[in-house]
């Protein structure tokens, strides 16, 4: 019952690991000095989207070698996660810009 292969498992363990994250992070913003939040942010998203892409190309090079039932199934779950985490990636990347646009005019002389 508490096979580490088990997608239950697996999504309790993710779900664990997202909370422990989510509380860290808000830890790092609270106690770092406002400038510097931003950078943080966009440093932990490159970082994570290297980690991403990294882990994409090595899945989508496994799948080369299963049967092609499998292989297409599996190809079509890779592509959703990819384009998932792609708008994620695009909704992080539009955010910062809009935070950092609006904070300089904030910042302007009148």
């Amino acid at each position: 019952m508490n096979d580490p292969k088990e997608p239950l498992h697996i999504l309790s363990q993710l779900a664990h690991e997202y909370g422990q994250k989510y509380e860290e992070l808000e830890e790092i913003c609270r106690s770092a000095q406002p400038g510097t939040v931003a950078r943080q942010l966009k440093i932990r998203g490159e970082l994570t989207t290297e980690r991403f892409r990294t882990a994409q190309m090595s899945l989508i090079g496994m799948l080369s070698s299963a049967t092609d039932k499998e292989q297409e199934k599996a190809l079509q779950a890779v592509t959703a996660l990819s384009r998932c985490f792609d708008e994620m990636r695009i909704l992080f990347q539009v955010l910062m810009e809009y935070t950092s646009k609006s904070n300089e005019e904030e910042n302007q002389p009148i």
